[in-house]
């Protein structure tokens, strides 16, 4: 998928403000976070994150998915890329061959 394809707002490069107001306004506050002041994080690699302000922290959070996976792994970034051209979701009542596989 070429650039020319995400909406603009999608591309414009969000304050840290301008995020945590929309958060504020379209999620609901159950779906909070642990910390007064949360990190926004912005890019990843590897085992490191990169916060708005283009501070670096090593993530030692082994959480989730980044356990095996690390940031922008680009194995899993063009698996992800080649599902997503292909079929992105459908119910589970229905076979759906290629996420079984990936």
């Amino acid at each position: 998928m070429t650039d020319d394809l995400v909406p603009e707002d999608l591309r414009k490069e969000y304050t840290r403000e301008e995020i945590l107001e929309l958060e504020k306004k379209f999620l609901a506050p159950a779906v909070g976070h642990y910390y007064q002041d949360p990190v926004l994080f912005v890019n990843g690699e590897g085992a490191v994150l990169e916060d708005s302000s283009g501070k670096k922290y090593i993530d030692l959070f082994a959480g989730i998915c980044t356990t095996i996976t690390g940031y922008n792994h680009p194995k899993y970034v063009s698996t992800i890329k080649w599902q997503a051209e292909r079929l992105v979701y459908t119910s589970s009542l229905h076979y759906v061959v290629f996420p079984t596989i990936c």
